[in-house]
């Protein structure tokens, strides 16, 4: 279909050029130089942000692998600390007197 001959009737050849003026002007229509150049830095910001993120990725496995070592360390010591009076032969009704007796010795 040629456009021209769909358009020219209606607004003419001058209202036409007019048209397209106001639009590149008001940039509605772009030289395809201009987009080229846009979506080339569009596509770089895609691509540093699918860097960060796939960083952010690898930071949070990280975290999260040393958060879990931190608790098995942590279950350990509590573990240890509960039975610290056991292991000494206290019990808990009597576990500060016999403590402040064994200093006393």
């Amino acid at each position: 279909m040629d456009w021209m001959n769909y358009l020219t009737p209606s607004l003419g050849a001058t209202g036409l050029l007019a048209a397209v003026v106001i639009m590149i002007l008001t940039g509605r229509l772009l030289p395809r130089a201009s987009v080229a150049d846009r979506l080339a830095e569009k596509d770089k910001q895609i691509e540093t942000w699918r860097a960060a993120y796939e960083r952010a990725q690898e930071v949070q496995d990280t975290q999260r692998e040393h958060i879990t070592a931190l608790l098995e360390a942590t279950r350990t010591t509590t573990q240890v600390i509960r039975a610290l009076p056991a292991a000494a032969g206290l019990n808990e009704r009597n576990a500060r007197a016999e403590l402040a007796e064994a200093e006393g010795e």
